[in-house]
């Protein structure tokens, strides 16, 4: 019973069954067919190849290629990596790119500082500055044909200046910024890859007038000014092509408005002619063109003539005559015209369609007219002197052509007049001529002696007419055509007397000779008052000369001779007296003080004479003794004693003493001394 197996398994309806004893036949049969299939599958593992039985090798295509891509993204993300460094290196470094040029000037690794100054030391756009104006203009067509443009001009002179966009240092400075920038600003490793290429390649930039308006404009505060500039041109076209319609709606017939109701006309918008003259203008300046563009009204603008518009189209302010600086004569005025827009809109609302209505207009006198302000130009004498002349023949000669020279000058309101500047040099070439003047206290003949007298008539008729004096010297010494503290010395290069117009209105000067002998100075303007003024001098002190005697061996034995006539010294000062039109004194006006030195009379001596010898006990006639005779040497008996000599070393003064000054003559003999008037 041992060969008998038992096992169970299930029917097909799945009930198990009773597992059934084999029979010895049967048992030797499947042992049999077992042992046939393991000899099989043996014969069967044995003809297979070896290979089979292991897992397939890959392709050694397909690695190689997987390898190349591996080591091209190293490269690459290496590559990536190194540009991207580089960038942040190149952008963090405050100098110039390598081999960077603008207009032919290497900048390359110099900081935007260091290129300015190597800019403008090169002359960069001092040869030419035109070439740093911008060429370009926007020009708007209105539907009348009408157009206005907007030149390069007009946006370089509303950047600043007239004739160029930015100062050299601005251009210079522009200039060096965009020889910095290039390169940088990008992507990062753009940048590197850049400053790579910049090291093997030369790149000149240039730098147009585009360029240079673009960075003036990029300052917000003239990007306001160029829009101002521009809005302000389009709205005075704008209002004259409006106007231009209006004026068609309506006619001016004997101070009235004459409007046909239920016109309408298609008005301009201001706001659209400035955009549309803006944008423009920005694409030329861009594209450093000239561009043209025509502006059509839209329908919404479209409209019925109402009174707002007629009455900006209509009303004009008055306009004053003003003083024209250029001309010296009065601009010209005129009335204001204008209407009540609520008269206007009620004849409008109680008029039918198509009817012609009446509006009154309205004139309004100008504050000044020009017939009232012309009349008034050089209506008043101002100031006035008159002083007499004397001296000789030369000297009356150069009194008069200062006075010629001086005579129709005109002042406007503000102006400096100088002595020294209108007169000129004085030079025998200019018809002056050598008269009386003092070197160190000497009489010697000097080229325009005696001006002075010219110039000090003036001042007292500056005064008299209460202008402002800015300069002004007495003489060293006293004069005698006028009292102390009126007069005032000139010498060219040295001394000169300056006043301004102080006043209001323009001034001119008129001066004249009279008959050779006397010479008046007058100041013409506008009086706002019927006063008048009053110059008075007052003394303060005097100190008197004394008497200096030098021995002379070139004088004969006993002879005396006088060589400088002495002077009193004085110091005095100079006062304003206002007076009204009823002849009150109403104020006083301290002036200036004025000090006028002493100077010694000097006598030069000649040798002791000598004593002859006498017997003694001899009897002897004493003579009376008879002084020498005073020798005053010959000089011209109109020698004038007012002579001013040079101001000398020990009189705190800034001319030097040898420098003559003006002769200036009196009335009485050459020693007379001038005191107190």
């Amino acid at each position: 019973m041992s060969n008998i197996k038992l096992f169970s398994s299930k029917g097909r309806n799945g009930t198990r069954r009773r597992a059934q004893p084999r029979t010895h036949s049967e048992s030797q049969r499947e042992l049999r067919h077992e042992t046939q299939r393991e000899t099989q599958r043996e014969t069967q593992n044995r003809s297979q190849p070896e290979s089979r039985t292991k897992s397939p090798p890959k392709p050694k295509g397909k690695t190689a290629l997987k390898a190349v891509v591996i080591v091209s993204l190293v490269i690459l993300l290496g590559s990536l990596t190194l540009l991207i460094s580089l960038g942040i290196y190149v952008n963090s470094i405050d100098t110039i790119f390598p081999n960077v040029w603008v207009d032919g000037i290497k900048l390359s690794g110099l900081t935007v500082e260091e290129a300015t100054r190597m800019l403008i030391n090169m002359g960069y756009h001092e040869s030419d500055v035109e070439e740093q104006v911008a060429d370009f203009s926007a020009t708007v067509v209105f539907p009348d044909g009408e157009s206005f443009s907007i030149t390069s001009d007009e946006v370089s002179f509303a950047l600043g200046s007239e004739n160029e966009v930015l100062t050299q240092e601005e251009a210079a400075n522009a200039a060096a910024t965009k020889a910095f920038e290039f390169g940088r600003g990008g992507v990062v490793f753009e940048s590197g890859f850049t400053y790579i290429q910049s090291l093997f390649g030369v790149t000149d930039l240039h730098v147009g007038s585009g360029d240079i308006i673009d960075e003036a404009l990029e300052d917000d505060d003239m990007r306001l000014e160029v829009d101002r500039h521009v809005r302000d041109i389009a709205k005075e076209h704008t209002k004259r092509f409006n106007e231009a319609l209006v004026s068609d709606a309506y006619r001016i017939e004997n101070d009235t408005i004459i409007v046909t109701k239920g016109s309408s006309i298609a008005a301009a918008n201001e706001d659209a002619v400035f955009e549309i003259a803006r944008d423009t203008l920005l694409t030329a300046m861009s594209e450093q063109s000239h561009l043209s563009v025509e502006y059509s009204p839209s329908s919404a603008e479209v409209v019925d003539i109402d009174l707002e518009l007629l009455y900006s189209t209509v009303n004009r302010e008055p306009v004053s005559s003003v003083y024209d600086p250029e001309t010296y004569s009065a601009t010209e005025s005129f009335d204001g015209v204008t209407f009540d827009i609520s008269v206007a809109r009620s004849l409008l609302d109680s008029a039918a369609g198509g009817a012609e209505v009446v509006i009154p207009l309205l004139s309004t006198p100008p504050e000044m007219t020009q017939e009232e302000l012309s009349s008034m130009l050089f209506r008043d004498v101002l100031g006035e002197r008159t002083t007499n002349v004397a001296g000789t023949s030369n000297r009356r000669s150069n009194v008069a052509l200062a006075a010629e020279l001086i005579s129709g000058t005109v002042l406007n309101p503000g102006q400096l007049f100088s002595f020294n500047e209108t007169v000129g040099n004085r030079t025998s070439a200019r018809g002056f001529k050598p008269a009386g003047a003092f070197v160190s206290g000497r009489l010697v003949d000097e080229i325009g002696g005696g001006i002075c007298q010219t110039s000090s008539t003036l001042y007292v008729s500056v005064l008299k007419s209460d202008l402002e004096v800015v300069s002004r010297r007495e003489h060293g010494l006293t004069v005698s055509y006028l009292p102390l503290g009126q007069d005032a010395t000139v010498a060219w290069g040295q001394i000169d007397f300056k006043f301004k117009n102080s006043s209001d209105y323009p001034i001119r000067i008129e001066i004249e000779m009279e008959e050779n002998s006397q010479i008046t100075a007058r100041i013409i303007g506008t009086k706002l008052d019927d006063g008048y003024i009053i110059i008075e001098s007052r003394h303060i002190g005097s100190t008197q000369y004394g008497i200096e005697e030098r021995e002379d061996d070139t004088l004969e034995p006993g002879q005396r001779v006088v060589y400088h006539d002495g002077n009193t010294g004085h110091v005095a000062e100079t006062f304003k007296l206002y007076y009204d039109a009823d002849d009150n004194l109403i104020r006083e006006e301290f002036i200036v003080r004025s000090t006028y030195r002493m100077q010694n009379r000097i006598i030069l001596v000649g040798p002791p004479l000598e004593t002859p010898d006498t017997p003694p006990d001899a009897p002897t006639d004493t003579p009376t003794e008879t002084p020498p005779p005073v020798v005053t040497p010959d000089t011209p008996t109109d020698t004038p004693t007012d002579v001013t000599p040079d101001v000398p070393s020990d009189v705190p003064s800034d001319v030097p003493p040898e420098v003559p000054t003006d002769n200036q003559p009196g009335d009485s003999d050459s020693g007379a001394d001038h005191g107190p008037p």
